[in-house]
């Protein structure tokens, strides 16, 4: 499927190439984000150029992708993309506290680096992206990522999003044991069980729920919403857990503006 078929373009031989060796149809949402963080970061990197498709193509996916400008001296710019992309996954694949780091930053590449890991690990495929030149045939650099690779990846980015979610607890103490894997496991449910039925009223009790779970959850140790936070991503339910974490914040922020009266 040809999605860009102007002649005074690029080659259509030549350009960075995309593969997605997935398993099973890639929902377009997924790809839509991750197509939109390989440009959020390509713009950062190459300071405001645009990235384009030129084609994309079924089977294994496979996109070709190159600067909106269209013309070889743009060349340089896509190859030091995918080259930063390829030395950050490197790194991110290393388990060190680098990694982590690397992981838990706003470094432009590393949201790519992250999304390319959860197709992987999603469609259980390879993911691979390269610099073809039509010419010489010639490949610029070789980013390979397996399944087991990017799991690896978002193994450490969760331990440190996990972290970060820590908080004091509200009342100044914190509990010396861990909230039960099975009650944090149905807290999770319940509000994912909300989120099912939709529409506005689903939206005010969910935020509801949310609000009552960080007011008797944070009163012991906040650790047992992170435990929470923890069980929503896992069920890729970002959006609620990212609401949960907002919501520990405000509390966090009440307390420091308010203060409890401790006798």
């Amino acid at each position: 499927m040809s999605l860009l078929s102007d002649a005074r373009g690029p080659s259509f031989d030549e350009g960075l190439l995309l593969t997605i060796r997935n398993e099973r149809p890639i929902l377009i949402e997924d790809l839509s984000d991750l197509l939109k963080d390989l440009a959020r970061d390509y713009r950062k990197i190459s300071q405001g150029r645009q990235l384009v498709v030129l084609r994309l193509s079924s089977g294994s996916l496979i996109a070709l992708l190159h600067d909106a400008a269209g013309i070889l001296s743009d060349v340089n710019s896509l190859v030091t993309f995918g080259k930063t992309i390829a030395a950050l996954t490197k790194i991110a694949l290393g388990g060190s506290a680098e990694a982590a780091k690397l992981l838990a930053s706003r470094k432009a590449g590393t949201q790519t680096v992250k999304s390319l890991a959860k197709i992987a690990v999603t469609y259980n495929g390879d993911v691979e992206m390269t610099y073809r030149r039509s010419a010489f045939g010639k490949e610029e650099f070789d980013l390979k990522l397996s399944p087991r690779e990017a799991e690896q990846i978002q193994e450490v980015a969760s331990a440190k999003k996990l972290a970060a979610a820590r908080k004091p607890s509200l009342v100044g103490f914190e509990s010396p044991t861990q909230l039960p894997a099975d009650s944090a496991r149905e807290i999770s449910e319940a509000v994912l069980r909300l989120s099912v039925n939709g529409g506005s009223q689903a939206s005010h009790d969910i935020q509801a729920l949310i609000d009552a779970i960080v007011g008797v959850l944070g009163r012991h140790n906040s650790d047992y919403i992170a435990q929470v936070i923890g069980e929503l991503e896992a069920n890729g339910q970002f959006d609620i857990a990212q609401l949960l974490k907002d919501a520990l914040d405000r509390a966090i922020q009440n307390r420091k503006t308010n203060p409890p009266l401790l006798t």
